[in-house]
């Protein structure tokens, strides 16, 4: 079965994490551009995306699904305007202010930051055919630093989707 995430150039099958070289996306928001390159993963799974989204709307259960973080001190619920430093399991803390929360839509953005480098990652969870979930990631930051954080990104999106 294929599930095409909208405005995708390529569709994702089975839990298969597809990566596509993102070019200016309509629906996500607009932000200050902050130079460097911008990349896009998607990922699709079995979990419905009700449960995806609420994995993303608790802090607390973000080290659950993505294997690189150790803890999040932050509030208890997503919202927009929310501040926070996460801790990774390797490296130094990540501040971070969240930009943007659309429950309707289940989109949301954050700005993470460590020293002088900062990103600015979009996140969407879109419903498939049956219970499954396509997760959209945008990323725009400085090459390495992207480069560097998209391994980890795609481990994470795959453990996001998993039932």
């Amino acid at each position: 079965m294929l599930c095409t995430v909208p405005g995708a150039r390529q569709a994702c099958q089975g839990s298969e994490l597809c990566d596509v070289a993102a070019a200016p996306v309509a629906h996500a928001p607009a932000h200050r551009h902050l130079g460097g390159v911008r990349l896009t993963l998607r990922a699709r799974g079995a979990a419905p995306p009700e449960t995806v989204w609420q994995r993303y709307m608790q802090p607390a259960l973000w080290p659950t699904w993505a294997p690189q973080i150790r803890s999040v001190d932050t509030e208890p619920e997503l919202r927009a305007g929310m501040r926070g430093r996460l801790l990774p399991k390797a490296g130094p803390a990540v501040r971070f202010v969240v930009t943007a929360v659309d429950q309707e839509e289940r989109t949301w953005s954050w700005r993470v930051q460590v020293g002088p480098v900062r990103m600015q990652l979009w996140h969407a969870v879109r419903p498939c055919k049956g219970s499954a979930t396509t997760m959209e990631l945008h990323i725009e930051g400085p090459l390495l630093v992207v480069a560097a954080y998209a391994p980890l990104a795609r481990r994470a999106l795959h453990h996001l989707v998993r039932p």
